[in-house]
């Protein structure tokens, strides 16, 4: 399933020179960091400590810690892939890495994406499919 996520991205990823978040609106319920973005699309990984639910469609906040440094509210996605993370231990914590299509962005989402990669963006991030996976969730 993440081969062919991979497959299908028309966008270069690239990873963040600082530390961004990104959260599930409205209830803040999913918020981890974001591993990669592009100007289509962004995957994050985010601990889980209630009980897990898949969605398919979202609105997200992308945001930097730092007060005024970044801040995009509202975003629409698709959710592409969702799956666990394998730590390798019997812990009974669970990280889940979650891969995000941008879905009709506004003109602002669009010209803030672009401020955010040219900005903070580093090298381009390869698409191999990442180890460790314990599941994948198609959810189109």
């Amino acid at each position: 399933m993440e081969e062919r996520a991979a497959e299908r991205r028309q966008t270069p990823r690239y990873a963040l020179r600082t530390d961004f978040y990104l959260a599930f609106r409205p209830g803040l319920d999913r918020v981890g960091r974001i591993k990669d973005v592009s100007r289509s699309g962004a995957a994050f990984e985010y601990p889980v400590y209630d009980e897990y639910h898949q969605a398919a469609a979202v609105e997200v906040d992308i945001f930097a810690p730092e007060p005024g440094c970044f801040l995009l509210l509202g975003v629409p996605c698709q959710v592409v892939y969702d799956v666990g993370i394998d730590h390798g231990t019997e812990s009974t914590f669970q990280t889940r890495r979650c891969g995000l299509r941008f879905d009709r962005l506004s003109v602002q989402h669009r010209d803030q994406l672009q401020l955010l990669l040219g900005k903070f963006a580093s090298p381009r991030v390869s698409c191999e499919p990442a180890v460790g996976r314990r599941e994948a969730s198609a959810l189109h």
